[in-house]
């Protein structure tokens, strides 16, 4: 991921060791383990979980309901009818504001689960744009779930808004962190380095280019973290059906893959 030289100031460069490398393989493939484990619970054994906690027939329901909806937004195919958003989620303050969208924190009204709110107004969408939504909720949800990467936990379309309901993390992206701290330590750009790898490797292992890798992309877990972030926004994401099979031309300025630049063939190498 090209970026300007200032980002890590005074941390030379380092490359990964034998062992390094091993040891990077033996994480990935616990966090890739975990991940399965964590999905096959959510899917086998939600209400058993539920039930347990004492919570209600409604909760039970809309979990099932959540859960079963996810899956299927993950193959392609639209959901109509059931609960809309507004009787499910609650928007709570603003976090973030862009051109088609606008980020909240709210929570969810039966569980009290905080939870981070992306509304997007299909209005200042084209039809190519709006379609490409579904193609970000799919390709996002395809992977599932990891400790390196913002979960999507619900989807909901509406005639003029779409609503991706997102895990809320609390520590804000990178590039202000950059701006407040300045300088990082060799060790603390080391780890940072090894959990933003973490989530594209496994972005990688589903086929998957995320295509706009930068700070703003990287949330970080708490305000007192510097090295744990999660990666973010599909938006530009793509699936990768066989080797050097894209050609879109995507990404942010200093931040854009020399072969996107040059036009060349890519894929998720």
């Amino acid at each position: 991921m090209p970026c300007p030289p200032s980002l890590f100031p005074d941390t030379g460069t380092f490359s990964l060791e034998e062992e390094s490398r091993d040891e990077f393989a033996a994480t990935e493939e616990q966090h890739q383990q975990q991940g399965e484990e964590e999905d096959n619970e959510k899917e086998c054994m939600v209400t058993m979980s539920l039930r347990s906690s004492g919570v209600g027939d409604e909760i039970v329901f809309e979990e099932v309901i959540r859960v079963i909806k996810i899956y299927v937004v993950k193959f392609g195919f639209h959901v109509i009818g059931g609960r809309g958003f507004d009787e499910i989620y609650e928007k709570e303050e603003t976090i973030g504001k862009g051109k088609f969208a606008t980020v909240y924190k709210g929570r969810h009204r039966s569980t009290n689960q905080s939870v981070a709110i992306k509304c997007i107004d299909r209005e200042k969408l084209n039809p190519g744009q709006d379609a490409a939504i579904f193609d970000e909720v799919s390709i996002h949800t395809s992977l599932e779930t990891h400790p390196n990467i913002v979960a999507l936990q619900d989807f909901f379309e509406e005639e003029s808004l779409f609503y991706i309901i997102m895990e809320l993390v609390s520590g804000g992206d990178l590039f202000d962190r950059l701006q407040s701290k300045k300088n990082y330590c060799e060790g603390d750009a080391k780890e940072l380095c090894r959990n933003l790898l973490f989530a594209v490797h496994h972005c990688h292992s589903r086929n998957v280019a995320h295509c706009d890798l930068k700070p703003q992309n990287l949330i970080l877990a708490a305000p007192n973290n510097d090295t744990t972030v999660k990666l973010c926004d599909f938006g530009f994401a793509a699936r990768v059906t066989q080797p050097d099979c894209l050609t879109r031309f995507c990404g942010t300025a200093y931040y854009v893959a020399p072969e996107v630049l040059k036009s060349t063939p890519y894929g998720n190498r």
